[in-house]
């Protein structure tokens, strides 16, 4: 602990980690659509591709599962989730800042 303590009080730690940092996520910048922004942006864009998004409205994009049997018997019988899941499964994420990004990323910037 005492090294590491050491290390991390020297001077430059911070410049060094906040510069090591941003390195690191440079490729982000060029980085394009991947894994879930497709569904997500067919959501933010007011389309579902498979007319079994629970999403209420935009800012409501990761909403996954609503209790609905017949609903998540549709997702699973699609392949979009494991054939375990529990159809009365509930579970949703409240995550306003993320969603207005994503949206001005989707509306604003279009296809980057």
């Amino acid at each position: 602990m005492r090294r590491h303590g050491r290390v991390l009080g020297h001077p430059r730690a911070f410049a060094t980690l906040l510069i090591l940092g941003v390195v690191m996520m440079l490729p982000a910048l060029w980085a394009t659509w991947f894994s879930d922004d497709y569904p997500e942006r067919y959501y933010g864009e007011g389309s579902d591709p498979y007319s079994i998004s629970v999403a209420t409205d935009p800012f409501d994009l990761w909403r996954y599962f609503d209790g609905d049997p017949e609903r998540t018997i549709e997702a699973l019988d699609l392949g979009i989730h494991p054939w375990w899941t529990y159809d009365g499964l509930k579970f949703s994420l409240w995550r306003p800042l993320s969603a207005a990004t994503f949206l001005f990323d989707v509306h604003v910037l279009g296809d980057n």
